[in-house]
């Protein structure tokens, strides 16, 4: 059966698949197609979460919007390549690829996983596993790792999943995707077909052992348990004593009918508790888990809890609840007393059950917090807080002119950092071929770049080297912000140098003159103008002041912003209004925390641009305009558009799949401006990760580029990655009240903590800065907002209970 297993020790190649195989057709035909790849989340061996094979974020089971094609999960798990990186299936490897099968209750499938049943090296199965392969009743293939087995058959086989790690067996109906490698096993059919007598066979074995208790070890990771997830779990069959029945449906409905009428604030900390409550009754058999689910669903939708939080929010506390009381079976219920009603009856019950009111959590050795009684992880340790925030290394290493000059930038700074470097690269490469360079929906590539860094961390020498990057291509380009304080002194500048680079060491103090709401009409108008050019791409925008009274009309603006400046400056500056109105999304923000350290002797000089970039933007600038003064002319078939003197050269799609790609970005982030509070600072990232694209196509392939899949992923995670750390950004330090600003400084400590951190250590940190009532009424809007989670910390040998804090979704 197993002759030809040579492959085992090949590279797996996702998107070469063998010859085709009737069953993977069968399944090509279904849009339910994610990829996937390997991510190392703490110990034990890595996982291979889902990716929307459009975006490249990450895949639901449970939400179709993010599924694709097979075409589309192969060429994302082959070309979009995590650019640069290596498909070799290791599992070290972070970002191996593979595609993957979604399975739903309508799609008529059913996956079985025999895991660790393989000998890679030799390809020998184990005999019980081959007993299974024998009965050859339906497809069969190799898993990715080459030590499992993956089979499909047709038709729902089972009421409820089955997952029995102890014994290698796995079997799903539906909110599963199943990993396919297309590596069929010889002797095995080709297709898809029923098999009743490998179902019974799995059963069988399943019934023949009994499943092993995991036990928790107080003050330890509980990381490597076997955890269930969101149907796999073999619950008990259902209670013959309608009495137990009769107690779990009731106390169901008064349970969601307690959350149901729960206000905002400690929501997702009584639905946990809730679901947990039913958990402990469901491994009795006196309830089922998808009357539960459907009850408190109903419940979290009536409380808005699902409209501000998300399904994925629901689901997760729902299932970390519900498999949590799973392991703690509810204790026989006492006899009923005559005349005693049910509902007394019930609340009698409630309060003899030991830990009725919820978990206590315990803080174990590594900083995960877990149940003290059944074991489940609820909140792991974050890393240092510098590190999870820090800009990827390889955002900062873009292809072609733009990735040199960030090189350049870096290597003559005494404070070398690359995210600075990057901000006022990409700021000046967007300026040398504006108001010409358009991207597939005739976009600009101006852009409003923000740098924000520690005190002292060097900011100063990427905003003077951007300046004299295209003062290169053109004096004219480059500008200080001193020239104008005012809307008419801005309009007058843009006016008269229509495409321009304004950079300032110190953009926060500008910027706090003109959101300031003490600030004059004048002021404050600066910002709407700022928020018109930025939207304005090869359009025509009305002048005011001394050039409305020439009549003037500004064709084309293309002003380009690159400020830096520290956290708190720049933030200080903002209010809500900005994030509502729209002139804080329209800036890409590159944040650093890290500490920079002098160089020795800087390897580059800062007085000194390399020739070849200096040749390279010379040749860029007069490309895009052909100028008769530059003696040159633009041929006229890389002219999209004329305006008069004006033209615009359009650098297009590759394909349909990138356009495809900015599409599913575009969609997403339409979802999350509707679907967050601070959903605001998304609405116009998928216009700045295409600005970006653009600007990444040109640097790499000149005029002549394509947008391509590797220019738009890494437009696509910079803006992306901005967007998400301006987020966070704003809830911890923009503040409209004196209240939040409390919360707010309270929150920056949990965070920049990285880990649960104690009430003591906070007020510490705090150094008097609050009273004791303002930093507990801080605690308590953190709290209520579920912005942080709160916990009591037992000692191991007894003494007075510590509070901890831990920022909510860490790690």
């Amino acid at each position: 059966m197993l002759e030809n297993n040579n492959w085992l020790n090949e590279i797996f190649d996702p998107a070469n698949y063998p010859e085709p195989i009737s069953a993977i057709d069968e399944l090509a035909a279904i849009n339910h197609w994610v990829a996937w790849r390997y991510e190392q989340r703490g110990e034990g061996n890595p996982t291979k979460p889902p990716k929307n094979p459009r975006t490249g974020f990450g895949a639901s089971h449970s939400d179709p919007n993010t599924w694709g094609t097979y075409d589309q999960a192969a060429q994302c798990a082959k070309a979009r390549g995590w650019p640069g990186k290596p498909y070799v299936l290791h599992p070290d490897d972070s970002i191996t690829p593979g595609t993957g099968f979604v399975l739903t209750e309508e799609d008529g499938y059913t996956g079985i996983d025999l895991d660790h049943c393989v000998d890679k090296d030799t390809g020998v199965v184990d005999s019980w596993a081959l007993e299974i392969l024998d009965l050859a009743e339906t497809y069969a293939e190799y898993s990715p790792s080459g030590t499992g087995i993956r089979m499909i058959l047709r038709g729902k086989a089972i009421e409820a999943a089955v997952k029995r790690d102890d014994i290698g067996v796995e079997i799903y109906r539906s909110q599963r995707y199943l990993t396919l490698t297309g590596r069929h096993i010889c002797d095995t059919p080709e297709d898809i077909q029923p098999a009743p007598k490998t179902i019974a066979a799995l059963l069988a074995r399943c019934e023949a052992t009994t499943p092993p208790k995991h036990e928790p070890v107080p003050g330890k990771s509980l990381a490597h348990r076997q955890k269930p997830l969101d149907g796999e779990i073999i619950l008990p069959s259902a209670s013959d004593d309608p009495g137990s029945r009769a107690y779990a449906e009731r106390a169901l409905e008064l349970n969601a009918r307690e959350l149901a009428a729960h206000p905002r604030g400690g929501r997702n900390n009584t639905l946990y508790k809730k679901a947990f409550r039913m958990g402990t009754m469901a491994a009795r058999g006196w309830i089922d888990r998808a009357t539960v689910h459907s009850a408190l669903l109903d419940a979290c939708h009536a409380n808005g809890y699902v409209k501000d939080k998300g399904r994925k929010s629901f689901e997760d506390s729902f299932r970390s609840g519900f498999n949590g009381g799973l392991q703690k079976p509810h204790d026989d219920l006492p006899e009923r007393e005559g005349g005693q009603g049910l509902d007394e009856w019930i609340v009698m019950i409630d309060r003899m059950v030991d830990g009725a009111g919820g978990p206590t959590l315990i803080e174990g050795e590594d900083g995960a917090l877990y149940d003290k009684e059944t074991g489940e992880v609820i909140e792991t340790a974050a890393p240092p807080n510098s590190a999870k925030h820090e800009l990827p290394d390889h955002l900062t290493r873009p292809a072609g002119l733009l990735g040199e000059i960030v090189d350049w930038i870096t290597d003559s700074a005494i404070k070398p950092n690359r995210v600075l470097s990057l901000g006022a690269a990409i700021a000046a490469m967007g300026t040398i071929i504006g108001r010409r360079v358009a991207g597939p929906t005739t976009s600009g590539t101006h852009l409003y770049i923000v740098a924000l860094g520690l005190t002292g961390c060097g900011k100063d020498h990427p905003q003077k080297r951007s300046l004299a990057l295209v003062k290169v291509a053109n004096e004219n380009l480059a500008s200080p912000s001193g020239e104008f304080m005012s809307q008419t002194a801005l309009v007058n500048h843009v006016t008269e140098t229509p495409l321009s680079l304004v950079a300032s060491d110190e953009v926060g103090v500008l910027l706090e003159k003109a959101c300031n709401p003490r600030a004059s009409s004048f002021e404050r108008a600066i910002t709407k103008s700022l928020r018109e050019y930025w939207g304005s791409s090869f359009e025509e925008v009305a002048g005011i002041g001394r050039a409305a009274s020439k009549g003037d009309a500004i064709k084309w603006p293309a002003l380009s912003l690159f400020g830096v400046s520290t956290h708190d400056e720049f933030f200080n500056a903002m209010s809500s209004k900005e994030v509502t109105n729209g002139f804080l999304n329209r800036w890409l923000m590159l944040s650093t925390v890290a500490k920079t350290t002098y160089a020795k002797k800087p390897a580059a000089s800062k007085f000194k641009i390399p020739d070849e970039i200096q040749q390279r933007i010379v040749e860029l600038y007069q490309d895009c305009r052909g100028d008769e003064a530059c003696g040159q002319t633009l041929p006229e078939e890389r002219i999209a558009r004329r305006c008069n003197e004006y033209w615009q050269i359009v650098i297009d799609w590759e394909s349909d799949e990138v356009c495809d790609e900015w599409e599913s970005l575009r969609e997403f982030c339409d979802n999350k401006s509707e679907d967050s509070e601070l959903g605001g600072v998304y609405v116009r990232t998928a216009e700045m990760a295409l600005r970006l694209a653009t600007v990444h196509a040109v640097s790499r392939a000149g005029l002549d580029a394509k947008v391509t899949h590797e220019d738009f992923a890494w437009g696509r995670e910079l803006a992306m990655w901005s967007a998400n750390t301006m987020a966070r950004e704003v809830a911890m330090r923009m503040a409209d009240t004196p209240a939040q600003a409390r919360a707010n400084l309270v929150l920056r400590i949990i965070t920049e903590a990285g880990r649960p951190i104690t009430q003591r250590e906070i007020t510490r940190k705090l150094k008097n800065k609050l009273t004791p009532k303002e930093r507990n009424d801080a605690f308590d809007i953190l709290v209520d907002g579920e912005t942080v989670l709160r916990s009591k910390t037992q000692p191991k040998n007894g003494g007075p209970v510590t509070y901890t804090y831990l920022l909510k979704g860490a790690g």
